[in-house]
């Protein structure tokens, strides 16, 4: 079924091979699949030197393939250590051990270089959390760079950092909002696109203000300890 019917294989294909998926709950089997993959140098090595220029003091990964060694993490990250004798030492840390959003940056870089790589479409949920602003954009640089997306990758991500708001980063036609009705409850999506904005207008204050919809009304009474709850 799928594959080995001529009227869907093509399609089949392509929701395999060419659409990926990042989510909250990514794991970093991915990104340590890809770096042990025997004859996929080129891929190994953007995932390690965008480990390196992240940022997050990463020098080398170490992977540990052996099954028997249940007591010890099958992933390592490596520090290189230089004290003030200008000595330099690399420490290995089990990536667990490591700060939730180094955990999630190693997670989505396998999967974002491989996107690159193959081309198609990668679709990532709450694309900034656990990691600082500036690093969730220079992820989407990576995307809007042709000279890195030789492939065509597109993008879809959703996102609550305002700070990709901004029309020097991203045009009218590329932001989109959700706003759920408060009665029925449904969503309904709209682009940026059916505004009447300025090219300098500041995108992140207005949507903050409510200039566009796609924001919670929180009651004034939110805070009041007298408000009871229950659960069936």
């Amino acid at each position: 079924m799928g594959v080995d019917q001529p009227q869907t294989a093509s399609a089949y294909r392509w929701f395999t091979e060419k659409l990926q998926a990042c989510s909250e709950h990514i794991t970093p089997e991915a990104t340590s699949k890809a770096l042990n993959h025997p004859g996929n140098d080129q891929v190994r090595d953007k995932i390690l030197y965008a480990l390196k220029t992240a940022d997050l003091g990463i020098n080398s990964v170490y992977l540990d393939n052996n099954p028997s060694n249940q007591d010890k993490s099958a992933i390592s990250i490596v520090h290189k250590v230089t004290n003030d004798a200008v000595d330099t030492e690399q420490y290995a840390i089990p990536l667990e051990k490591a700060s939730i959003g180094t955990q999630r940056f190693f997670s989505q870089i396998g999967p974002w270089i491989i996107a690159l790589d193959k081309g198609g479409i990668l679709l990532v949920d709450d694309i900034e959390a656990s990691m600082h602003p500036l690093l969730t954009k220079r992820l989407v640089e990576m995307m809007q760079n042709p000279e890195i997306n030789t492939n065509g990758t597109q993008l879809i991500f959703t996102t609550h950092d305002t700070m990709m708001l901004n029309l020097s980063f991203l045009r009218r036609d590329q932001i989109w909002f959700v706003d759920k009705n408060d009665k029925t409850l449904s969503s309904s999506l709209f682009s940026l696109w059916d505004f009447s904005v300025r090219k300098d207008e500041n995108i992140q204050k207005g949507y903050l203000q409510g200039r566009y919809g796609a924001i919670p009304f929180l009651g004034s009474d939110i805070l009041e300890t007298d408000t009871k709850c229950t659960a069936n």
